[in-house]
C-alpha cells in the first residue's frame, strides 16, 4: 500500500490494537459518556484525514505533513486511558512547541494562531482532566487547521462510502440499525459497541482509499490519451508545414526556372534532386519498413540515419550494442516492430530536445525474460530533465507505447548525462 494516507490507516489499527489491549486488562476509563465522545471524535478525525488526502493527493508531501495530525489524532485516543499516558503527553506538548515555533517563523499569526490556542486550551483541560473538553478543543484545533490550508468547500463530496452520496445514505440507514440491534441482542457494552464502529471505520477508509486511487489512475490514463491526441495533432500540422516548407516551395521554385523564357534545365535538375533526396529521407523517417534478413542492429542504424537526416545540423554517434538473447528474440516480426517503435520514439527525443554528440543504446533480453533498453546520451541540462517530467508530446507518447507493452520507463539525470531505461516484460 503506497498512498499517502497509508499512515493514517497504519495509525488507526495501531489504536484499535491499543484500545482493545487497554480493555483487555481494564485500563480503559468507566465513563461511557467519554468512550463515546472520544471514539465519535477519532472517526471525525479520520475522516477529516481522509479529506485531507483528497485534497494533496496530488501534491508532493512528506512525513513532516503528516505530523499535523497524527500527533493529536495519538493524544486524543491516549485519553480513553483511565490515568493518561505519559509518553503521548510528552508528544503532544512537544508538537505545541513546534507548531509555536513554525507559527513564529511564518508570521502568520491571524490564519493559524486560533489552531494553537485550541489546542493549548486543550492541554489545559486534559491536565485538569475534562476529558471531554480536551479532545473537543483538539478536533477544533485540527478543523481550523484543515480550513486555513485546504478549506472545507469541498467536503461534501466526500463520502465514507466508495459510493455515491444517494447510494451512502442507503446503505448507512440500513447498517447502523442493524448494528444497533445486533449489541442489543448480544448485549455488548458501550466499548466493544465503539470498538464495532471503529473496525468498520478502518474498513471504510481502505475501501474508500483504494476507490480514489483507482479513479485517479483512470483520470490520469484519460488525460494521457487526451494529450496524445493533442501531440498527434501538432505532428500532423508539423508535417504539413514540412511538406510546404520543404517540398511544395521547390517544386514551386523549379516550375518557375523552367517557367522563363529560357528555361535553367540545370538548375532546376539540381532542385529536384535535392527535393527527392530530402523527400526519400523523410519518406525513411516516417515509414514503418523492417527489414529481418538484416536483423536487429542494421534496422537501428537505419532507423538513426532517418532520424539525424530530419535534424541534418545536429550530429550524433550512436554505439549499440545487442546481447545474443535479445538478437535471437528480435528475430521476430512483432518484437523488432514493437522495439523500433519504443526506439525511435527514445532517440527522436534525443534529438529534438538536447544537443547529444553521442548516444549508447544497450538491449539486453535477461534470465526472467525482461528485455531491457538502456540509452544513455550527453547535451542534456537539468531544465531538459525536469522537462521530460512535464511533457505532453513525445515523451508522454514513449510512455504509452512502453505501458502498452507491459513496460515501465524511467530517466535518470547527473551533469549533462541522461539514461533512459525502458523494461518489457515479454514472452
Amino acid at each position: 500500500m503506497k498512498s499517502k494516507y497509508s499512515i493514517y490507516i497504519l495509525l488507526h489499527i495501531a489504536i484499535i490494537v491499543m484500545w482493545s489491549f487497554f480493555y483487555k486488562f481494564n485500563l480503559i476509563t468507566n465513563d461511557a459518556a467519554e468512550i463515546n465522545a472520544l471514539s465519535m471524535i477519532l472517526l471525525v478525525c479520520f475522516i477529516s484525514a481522509l479529506y485531507v488526502y483528497i485534497m494533496t493527493s496530488q501534491k508532493k508531501t512528506d512525513i513532516v505533513d503528516s505530523i499535523d495530525y497524527t500527533v493529536p489524532i495519538l493524544f486524543c485516543s491516549s485519553m480513553i486511558h483511565r490515568t493518561g499516558i505519559i509518553i503521548f503527553e510528552i508528544a503532544f506538548v512537544l508538537f505545541l512547541l513546534y507548531k509555536a515555533r513554525n507559527l513564529l517563523a511564518r508570521k502568520r499569526y491571524k490564519e493559524e494562531i486560533t489552531v494553537l490556542i485550541s489546542y493549548f486550551l486543550g492541554l489545559l483541560f486534559y491536565i485538569n482532566r475534562f476529558v471531554l473538553f480536551s479532545s473537543f478543543m483538539i478536533v477544533l484545533g485540527m478543523a481550523v487547521d484543515i480550513f486555513v490550508k485546504y478549506k472545507w468547500i469541498n467536503f461534501k463530496y466526500v463520502h465514507i462510502l466508495p459510493t455515491s452520496a444517494k447510494k451512502s445514505k442507503y446503505i448507512l440507514t440500513l447498517w447502523i440499525p442493524l448494528v444497533v440491534y445486533i449489541s442489543y441482542i448480544f448485549d455488548w457494552d458501550s466499548f466493544c459497541l465503539n470498538m464495532i464502529f471503529q473496525v468498520f471505520m478502518l474498513l471504510f477508509e481502505i475501501l474508500t482509499m483504494i476507490h480514489i486511487e483507482d479513479r485517479q489512475e483512470f483520470y490520469r490514463e484519460i488525460s494521457s490519451f487526451f494529450f496524445l491526441t493533442k501531440y498527434i495533432n501538432t505532428e500532423r500540422e508539423n508535417f504539413s508545414r514540412i511538406l510546404h516548407d520543404d517540398i511544395v516551395q521547390d517544386i514551386r521554385a523549379s516550375y518557375n526556372l523552367l517557367a522563363l523564357e529560357q528555361p535553367d534545365i540545370v538548375l532546376s535538375k539540381k532542385v529536384l534532386l535535392n527535393l527527392e533526396d530530402r523527400a526519400r529521407k523523410m519518406m525513411n523517417f516516417y515509414s514503418a519498413n523492417i527489414f529481418l534478413e538484416y536483423g536487429a542492429y542494421i534496422n537501428l542504424e537505419n532507423m538513426l540515419n532517418s532520424i539525424q537526416a530530419i535534424y541534418p545540423n545536429k550530429k550524433v554517434q550512436l554505439k549499440i550494442d545487442i546481447n545474443e538473447k535479445a538478437e535471437k528474440y528480435l528475430k521476430n516480426k512483432v518484437h523488432l516492430e514493437m522495439l523500433l517503435q519504443i526506439s525511435k520514439e527514445l532517440i527522436n527525443n534525443i534529438f529534438k530536445h538536447s544537443n547529444a554528440t553521442y548516444i549508447k543504446y544497450e538491449i539486453k533480453l535477461d534470465e526472467n525474460m525482461v528485455l531491457i533498453i538502456n540509452c544513455k546520451s550527453d547535451g542534456a541540462s537539468a531544465i531538459d530533465y525536469e522537462n521530460i517530467f512535464k511533457s505532453k508530446g513525445g515523451v508522454l507518447l514513449l510512455r504509452v507505447l512502453v505501458e502498452a507493452n507491459n513496460g515501465k520507463l524511467t530517466y535518470n539525470y547527473s551533469n549533462g548525462i541522461l539514461w533512459s531505461s525502458v523494461e518489457l516484460e515479454v514472452d
